[in-house]
């Protein structure tokens, strides 16, 4: 089971919580877009959603299979080892525009967790809390896909254990206190399992400036 990698206090999370305003807003907005527009040819959500998840620095031809994938996807629920290979095949820009070949696990997790909000967000800030780090480009792709579906479903069951015990809905009824307007659309809300990614995002960033 995963742990974080200290305990975190009140005063830091609803520091994280204040700090998360701007991303909650935009997240609300992508979210509720997401489900009334074509993502695959909705420019506006596709500039928001890649600056809100930073997915970048990929050619015309990632975007576009990517906001296809998500768009015909709407109704389904594709597999984290599967969608890894899919994305794989469609490379990346590399030096002298050589197109490089690599495993996009942060960008198919956000991508998940688009079309299912209770999954959840593979991403270096979420992970810097558990001390994680993505699987080494040395081993064999196979592997490197193996163990990224095990530190996903990793992943998945920590938050499972933390929203059970105290901890986990002292951290949801903070987040409630300060962002009491969790509203996506009149039938749908911000997940529990999406308020702790907020935070856990915050205090990885945090991390992050205090280690550099």
């Amino acid at each position: 089971m995963l742990k974080l990698i200290r305990d975190f206090s009140i005063t830091e999370i609803k520091e994280a919580i204040r700090n998360a305003k701007k991303g909650v807003n935009q997240y609300k907005y992508i979210m509720s877009s997401f489900l009334e527009t074509d993502v695959s040819k909705d420019i506006t959500f596709q500039r928001k959603f890649k600056g809100f998840y930073r997915i970048n620095k990929r050619n015309d031809k990632f975007y576009k299979a990517y906001f296809s994938f998500l768009e015909t996807c709407k109704s389904s629920k594709p597999v984290f080892s599967d969608t890894l290979e899919h994305f794989y095949k469609i490379g990346k820009p590399g030096k002298n525009k050589k197109l490089v070949y690599s495993l996009e696990f942060s960008f198919v997790s956000k991508l998940l967790a688009t079309l299912d909000d209770n999954l959840p967000v593979w991403d270096s800030n979420v992970f810097n809390c558990f001390g994680l780090r993505n699987p080494g480009h040395w081993f064999p792709k196979k592997e490197r896909i193996e163990k990224a579906q095990k530190i996903y479903n990793d992943l998945k069951e920590w938050y499972e254990s933390f929203l059970k015990n105290e901890e986990g809905c002292n951290w949801e009824k903070y987040f409630d206190e300060i962002h009491p307007d969790s509203t996506i659309t009149s039938t749908k809300k911000i997940t529990t399992i999406k308020k702790i990614d907020f935070i856990l995002w915050q205090l990885g960033a945090r991390i992050n400036r205090t280690d550099n």
